[in-house]
């Protein structure tokens, strides 16, 4: 209940910047319809997707996926830009909301720690070419990192 009450609708069209990288973030998103692309300064070699001056698409999004959830949960700056392709219909949760759900069931933090992690590494591989075995590496030490940044941002000890 504490979460539906703490979501508001929003929506994006063609080519809107829906997240800026380096930007600060409160919101996660939750995409209910549309597709997006997210995107990061780099080198475009041997990466999906078109990119425009430097920026490189690492990764497409459609409904339902989310994003926006490192900086809600760490307090840390935007780390890619998120632009919608077609008009995007998203439910956004605020910090205060998602607090309130974490400090209710902080094992959700733990959850949650992987994917970021993952999604985490991903960005990187994408700005600094990591191979696949140095990926692996960089996994385990990003979730530790990113638990961490979560307890410590939510004050969940």
């Amino acid at each position: 209940r504490t979460l539906a009450a703490g979501l508001s609708h929003v929506m994006y069209t063609t080519g809107e910047v829906i997240t800026r990288e380096g930007a600060a973030g409160n919101w996660l998103y939750v995409m209910t319809a549309g597709t997006a692309e997210i995107r990061v300064e780099g080198e475009p070699a041997d990466r999906p997707g078109p990119a425009s001056d430097h920026q490189v698409v690492v990764a497409q999004l459609t409904a339902p996926d989310f994003f926006g959830e490192m900086s809600l949960m760490t307090g840390e700056p935007r780390s890619a830009d998120v632009v919608a392709v077609g008009d995007v219909d998203c439910f956004r949760l605020g910090k205060e909301t998602f607090q309130t759900v974490l400090l209710e069931r902080p094992e959700i933090a733990t959850e949650l720690s992987d994917k970021l992690a993952s999604r985490r590494v991903e960005l990187i591989a994408a700005r600094e070419g990591l191979d696949a075995t140095s990926k692996r590496a960089r996994q385990a030490t990003e979730r530790d990192r990113i638990l961490h940044g979560i307890r410590t941002f939510f004050a969940l000890g």
